[in-house]
């Protein structure tokens, strides 16, 4: 009579515990990805920030001596 009143267990089943573990891997894996890009992104973006940065002393100091 007890085990009629509980009917079935409370709980996940192994098939559904082992999706939700794919899925929490397949979403890691893509966040670990996307912060890679981002971060290649700003090496590049600094890079290019710096070369600009040298162009511009270089035109500086070429207009500072022709001009004086």
């Amino acid at each position: 009579m007890v085990m009629e009143k509980l009917g079935r267990r409370q709980g996940f089943t192994l098939l559904e515990l082992l999706a939700a573990v794919t899925l929490l891997v397949v979403l890691g894996a893509l966040l670990f990805e996307i912060f890679g890009q981002a971060s290649a992104v700003m090496r590049i973006g600094r890079g290019r920030q710096e070369v600009f940065e040298y162009a511009r002393v270089l035109f500086e100091t070429l207009h500072r001596e022709l001009s004086g």
